[in-house]
């Protein structure tokens, strides 16, 4: 049986599932054991897309890219501040969709981003790196959360050129603990050059990461 904590004052069920939603302010559907289809088809409902959200929390279910470019790509995305979709199955297909995407002025306002413990290797961390380091997106960036994923030197050190380059101004903590860095590249000089960045590296092969 799911129960809601009073703070949420509205509730929509698909597939059997309660989904909490405060209006306004909070999107809460995390340790349901939602797949992607059925985020896609929560947030093609009306009574959904008609609610102004700011942070959405997805937290610890079986979401694929299929759930996450749907929200990508709702009306959801324009005023989201923080997303919490850590403990899912996203790949770097789902971040090449979102850097794909920037340009249309999603994830423009969002500051909290926690796309930890999914499968997500260099492909899709060079290619939102790339975006943002080319064209500014995510100017309001102050939390990015991808540990335990699959993120080796090559990612690590496409990060660090971005945050070189001045993406990500307003950045303050950077998550990348366990994953595959064997080599900090660019982002041993990123480090130095941003001294106030709080950035986790336990649990990687790269020398000195503990």
């Amino acid at each position: 049986m799911i129960t809601m904590r009073e703070v949420f004052s509205r509730q929509l069920v698909i597939d059997g599932k309660v989904v909490a939603v405060r209006p306004s302010v909070v999107f809460d559907a995390s340790s349901l054991a939602l797949t992607g289809r059925q985020v896609k088809k929560l947030l093609e409902n009306p009574a959904v897309r008609s609610i102004q959200v700011f942070d959405v929390f997805l937290w610890d279910n079986a979401i694929d890219d299929v759930g996450f470019e749907a929200l990508v790509d709702s009306p959801l995305s324009a005023k989201l501040q923080a997303l919490w979709m850590g403990h899912n199955e996203i790949t770097s297909y789902a971040l090449c969709h979102l850097s794909h995407r920037l340009r249309y002025g999603v994830f423009k306002q969002i500051r909290d981003m926690f796309l930890d413990d999914n499968q997500i290797d260099d492909t899709g961390v060079v290619t939102l790196s790339t975006a943002c380091g080319e064209h500014g997106h995510l100017p309001q960036l102050r939390r990015l959360g991808l540990h335990t994923n699959l993120i080796t030197g090559l990612g690590a050190s496409n990060v660090g050129r971005a945050l070189l380059l001045g993406v990500w101004p307003q950045l303050n903590t950077l998550w990348l603990h366990n994953n595959r860095i064997e080599c900090l590249g660019r982002l041993s000089a990123a480090r130095k050059k941003r001294p106030s960045l709080q950035l986790t590296l336990q649990d990687n092969p790269v020398t000195g990461s503990s």
